[in-house]
């Protein structure tokens, strides 16, 4: 008996430096692939911005200062991300590397939940550190963690939230209080917070019915997040007193006001999307096999369970009826929200990871087989995603802006696209987007460009495009108001300064990307040009 324990222990020992050891290498490659992969889209450089005016305002009731005419509205809902984007800006600086930094710090902590939990499933630490690296692996994860959004930030909330739920020694109240507590402070990270209340609320309801969790927890658990939803909500009120009609009117452009069938029937084309690569300006992993795999496990656990329950161990019926529910709960909470963003599809991946941890643990006469066969899959994912990075490693983006800021002079006040964002100080930048609502504003182009003292516009090929091809107006809004009109201006009151190709920086729209060298251009309106001061 002692002998096994103490063979037991050096395994753990063993397993432990594999898996540290490990961390320490996979750090080091994300943070020097940080600002490589993937590409930097708007959205990253749109909610720095925002940031960033919250600090030089001194105030979070501000809206981005390069959308003037573009609707935007101050409010509370993502309050805390912004904030939490501010400290790192003060650190490390307005750049890329700083904004994403936080995505990756949520992202390594995750992956430690995700170890601590695999313990608890496996009971077998070697498997557990195995069954954890390949879910490192996961270029769906790899990608959120070095996306600066709130996605991976809400990941780790999620995954914090079952280990206490799960695994803590709390007791139910106490559980159930904090996870209503995280739940609620994530509505200020990003409003798919409504996302982890429905898979919690789901995964305690079926609780309630097992008579495991009583009545009282669950209507502590739903005030608690009802209480930090309407702080939130009173606060967006005190910076705009329209705010419900102004949030609602925003939502709509994004088809979140659909009916729910409608909304219901999107479900299949968002996954086809997400299967096919199909993600506009999102970059999109091939993620098939990782989609296929949690399909097959999903019918599996649930034929599992339903025809062979007594096959399994209590604790692992529960992992299985809880990530069963998780599954379901959040392509529920994506139905509701009527938005099928494709970065959410990685709210789904841990608890594939889950289920297979349970099927792993059950072939318990041949664990020598499952280890190898991580070892496979782990060798097989790193190949996959060395392919896959490699690809961006290419094009940096610091050159990118690099070719724009030295061909811009000191004066400069800029039109042009949200992606080179990081490079224009506060009140510098114009983004496209605005041109769109110039009808609406009883703006012509010329007034626009004056009003705002623009001297300079960058000039994108992928505008010509998208005005031949209509169903990508998307991007920018209905061209037709301003394209000619912007073309007219550029032709006779313009000089080029510098011209330039960059396959992935010059066109937004990723299916297009690689295949052709988009030209950018500068241009720099001409002293004497009555529209400019």
């Amino acid at each position: 008996m002692l002998e096994e324990y103490k063979e037991m222990k050096k395994i753990d020992i063993k397993s432990k430096v594999i898996f540290y050891g490990y961390l320490s290498i996979y750090l080091f490659l994300n943070v020097v692939t940080l600002t490589k992969f993937p590409f930097v889209h708007s959205d990253e450089s749109w909610l720095a911005g925002l940031s960033r005016g919250y600090s030089i305002n001194h105030t979070p009731y501000v809206t981005e200062s390069f959308f003037d005419l573009y609707p935007r509205n101050p409010h509370m809902i993502k309050v805390i991300f912004h904030y939490l984007q501010t400290l790192f800006i003060k650190i490390f600086g307005y750049n890329i590397f700083s904004v994403r930094l936080i995505s990756l710090i949520a992202g390594m902590i995750t992956i430690y939940l995700m170890y601590i939990i695999f313990n608890r499933i496996l009971k077998d630490s070697m498997r557990a550190a195995l069954l954890t690296i390949l879910s490192s692996l996961n270029i769906q994860f790899i990608y959120a963690s070095h996306f600066a959004r709130q996605e991976i930030i809400l990941l780790m909330i999620m995954i914090g939230c079952y280990y206490i739920y799960r695994f803590s020694c709390l007791s139910l109240t106490k559980k159930v209080t904090i996870i209503g507590i995280l739940v609620g402070i994530a509505i200020g990270f990003h409003p798919n917070a409504f996302i982890l209340g429905v898979v919690f609320g789901m995964i305690m309801l079926i609780d309630f019915i097992k008579k495991e969790i009583s009545y009282k927890l669950l209507i502590i658990y739903g005030f608690i997040i009802l209480g930090f939803g309407a702080i939130f909500v009173g606060l967006s009120f005190l910076g705009d007193i329209n705010f419900i009609n102004n949030y609602s009117n925003y939502g709509a452009t994004l088809n979140v006001d659909a009916t729910l069938i409608d909304k219901l029937f999107n479900l299949d084309e968002f996954y086809i999307k997400l299967f096919n690569q199909i993600g506009g300006t999102y970059y999109l992993p091939n993620i098939k096999m990782i989609l296929v795999s949690i399909g097959i496990m999903f019918i599996g656990s649930l034929v599992g369970i339903i025809l062979f329950k007594d096959k399994f161990e209590d604790k692992e019926k529960i992992i299985l009826i809880d990530s069963l529910i998780a599954l379901i709960a959040i392509n529920i909470a994506l139905v509701i929200i009527g938005r099928y963003n494709a970065t959410s599809i990685i709210f789904i991946m841990p608890f594939g990871y889950f289920i297979l941890g349970v099927l792993i643990k059950r072939i318990k006469k041949r664990a020598a087989i499952t280890t190898a066969l991580l070892i496979g899959m782990i060798i097989f994912s790193s190949i996959a995603d060395y392919k896959e990075i490699s690809i961006y490693t290419h094009y940096d983006y610091k050159d990118y802006l690099l070719s724009i800021e030295q061909n811009l002079q000191d004066d400069s006040i800029i039109l042009g696209n949200l992606s080179a964002g990081f490079l224009f100080e506060e009140g510098t930048f114009f983004d496209i987007r605005n041109l769109a609502y110039l009808e609406e504003n009883n703006l012509t182009l010329e007034e626009y460009i004056k009003s705002n003292n623009i001297n300079t516009i960058i000039y994108y090929e992928e505008l010509d495009y998208i005005h031949r091809n209509e169903q990508w107006t998307i991007l920018y809004g209905d061209d037709n108001f301003y394209y000619d009109d912007l073309n007219r201006f550029i032709e006779n009151h313009c000089s080029l300064v510098r011209s330039f190709n960059h396959p992935v920086y010059g066109m937004r729209i990723v299916r297009y990307m690689h295949d052709y060298p988009w030209k950018i251009k500068i241009y720099r309106v001409n002293k004497g040009t009555e529209y400019v001061h």
